[in-house]
């Protein structure tokens, strides 16, 4: 029950670390156009790298299915999130439209082992009898992470001028996750029914 999955080491680390790229997510696809505005490129080849997400998410998640049922699921996320750091430097420092489609191709394949990992992690790590109440609390945290993300770009912008700062902070919270979610293995629960880790 959530009672009980709110005393693990786990539930909080992975509230965590499914609400970050929640946050990041939002706010770089929110403000996309004018990120590549700043680099001198046009909203059309923004839309153009929002398709090429989508594009490259859709038969990575099939992949992303076969992964998570081969090994273990904080490991898949503690390594996704260092990827998606360096992914974040490539789009602060890419200049050019092959690397930023790069880029595009990067959080495609992020976005489709994020999305199912976190699919799977819930019912794995807490059992399926009380996944409405648990994912409920989760599905909120990565609402509200969702919801904070568009205001530190603006924010950034408008006082920067541009958007590098943010993507740098961004990157740190990225590489952030990836420290609790390596050490967010499944619970291991005791006789009384409390979790341990």
């Amino acid at each position: 029950m959530l009672g009980q999955a709110m005393k693990t080491r786990a539930y909080w680390f992975m509230i965590y670390c499914t609400s970050v790229p929640a946050m990041i997510n939002t706010g770089v696809t929110f403000h996309m156009v004018s990120i590549m505005q700043t680099k001198g490129f046009t909203p059309t080849f923004a839309a153009l790298i929002l398709s090429v997400i989508a594009m490259v998410q859709f038969p990575m998640t099939f992949i992303a299915g076969f992964m998570v049922d081969r090994f273990k699921i904080h490991i898949i996320k503690a390594i996704g999130y260092l990827v998606y750091a360096a992914n974040l430097l490539i789009l602060l420092l890419g200049t050019s439209q092959q690397i930023l489609l790069v880029y595009a191709a990067l959080h495609g394949v992020f976005m489709a082992f994020e999305s199912v990992s976190t699919n799977v992690l819930w019912p794995n790590y807490f059992g399926r009898k009380y996944q409405g109440t648990i994912r409920g609390t989760a599905m909120t945290a990565m609402v509200i992470g969702s919801s904070l993300g568009p205001l530190p770009f603006g924010f950034a912008y408008d006082y920067f001028s541009g958007y590098s700062e943010i993507l740098f902070i961004m990157m740190i919270f990225s590489l952030t996750a990836s420290i609790p979610a390596f050490f967010s293995p499944p619970p291991i629960y005791s006789h009384d029914g409390n979790g341990s880790s």
